[in-house]
């Protein structure tokens, strides 16, 4: 009798146990998306994946961790009641498989209107312009301008950390985010669109917090001194679209390293890249043809630099106090090369010059002790009778 009933039991939990393990059970559980912002009042509904999707019990139990933040519905709808942030977790009743949101969420600071466009701050600090078409110039000279008394956003030039521009605005106005108050600036971060085709004079001039910028290759200029100052600056990527940089339009980038330019581009401008203190290399397009007015003074971690053929004019001051400097080849078709263009290039005791008649050479150049000058076979006479290179160079020698 004993064993009958022991059989009886052993077969029984055998049956259970079967009818534990039958079925499909839940594995996973995800939620869309992982993180989100919203604006106090503002609801989104969170999107669900069960793994496997023919889960035999796909039943979910949602939480909130902060309801005086954000609460959430049976169906996965949050709803945005005061700013903060709280964490959505959805809870399958299989399984007890979790999956979380985290959730911020923020009041409007400021908003308005600008033109045609609409902008609006948030307490996280992000200012996002929407719209179509122009950005206007802000605080111009012109009395009757609406904008000249710089309000708008700029009013919170001081706080905002982000800019989010969206599609479909066409430009970057003049001086629409630059600093000329001494304020604290804090922009650190901006987005722009593949609708911009422009960035304004001073459009960013003095954001010094401003470490890095993607350019979409739909702008096709950069006006000047739009990221004049811009001292955190350390890498920017000029895309191929771009046929115009503007004077000084990066003058006193201190922390920028190296730039490549746009083979579009055919003029380095007036201190386009004047103190540019950490620059050490920097490639200079086939097209170019004249090198500007303190293009690259004070740039004085330049090491090298390829002048292209192309060029034909090298403005005063251009490669003043290029320190690091020690050769450079200045091409056949260079005919001026203004006051101080190399003055104070300590280093700089090579140079290679490609034409044969002696261009003009202004005054204060070519200061470095025992600096030689190489130059084509059979123009050694005219160098050496010309008072300005005779006085320029120790040394003059025809090129092997």
């Amino acid at each position: 009798m004993k064993n009958f009933i022991y059989s009886f039991f052993a077969a029984a939990a055998i049956m259970m146990t079967g009818c534990k393990d039958s079925g499909i059970h839940v594995t996973g559980v995800e939620v869309s998306p992982t993180a989100m912002t919203l604006e106090v009042g503002e609801s989104r509904t969170l999107s669900l994946i069960i793994t496997p999707s023919d889960a035999d019990n796909r039943a979910v139990s949602w939480r909130s961790n902060n309801l005086s933040v954000a609460t959430i519905s049976d169906s996965g709808e949050v709803t945005a009641v005061g700013p903060g942030s709280a964490t959505v977790t959805a809870i399958t009743a299989d399984g007890s498989r979790k999956a979380t949101c985290a959730v911020n969420v923020v009041t409007v600071t400021g908003s308005g209107t600008v033109g045609g466009l609409t902008w609006k701050l948030t307490s996280d600090w992000i200012l996002t312009i929407s719209g179509e078409g122009a950005m206007p110039d802000f605080y111009s000279d012109d009395p009757s301008d609406p904008y000249n008394n710089y309000e708008e956003w700029r009013h919170y030039l001081g706080i905002m950390e982000t800019v989010v521009i969206n599609e479909g605005v066409t430009n970057i106005g003049d001086n629409a985010f630059g600093n000329y108050f001494d304020a604290k600036m804090s922009l650190k971060r901006i987005i722009i669109p593949n609708s911009v085709t422009s960035i304004g004079i001073h459009a960013f001039y003095y954001c010094v917090d401003l470490t890095s910028i993607d350019i979409p290759d739909s702008v096709t200029s950069i006006g000047d001194e739009a990221f004049s100052n811009c001292g955190g600056l350390t890498s920017i990527d000029i895309p191929e679209s771009v046929t115009s940089i503007g004077g000084d339009a990066f003058a006193y980038c201190t922390s920028l390293a190296s730039m490549d330019i746009p083979d579009g581009v055919t003029i380095i401008h007036d201190g386009t890249f004047s103190s540019c203190r950490s620059l050490t290399s920097i490639d200079l397009p086939a097209g170019v043809t004249s090198i500007g007015l303190s293009a690259f003074n004070n740039c004085g971690k330049l090491a090298s630099l390829d002048i292209p053929d192309s060029v034909t004019s090298i403005g005063e001051s251009a490669f003043r106090s290029c320190h690091t400097l020690t050769n450079i080849d200045i091409p056949a078709g260079v005919t001026r090369i203004e006051n101080q263009t190399f003055n104070s290039c300590s280093n700089l005791k090579d140079v290679t010059i490609m034409n044969a008649t002696p261009p003009f050479l202004g005054s204060d150049n070519f200061d470095a002790d025992d600096d030689t000058l190489h130059v084509p076979q059979g123009s050694l006479a005219d160098y050496e009778n010309d008072p300005a290179w005779r006085a320029a160079f120790t040394n003059i020698v025809e090129q092997q």
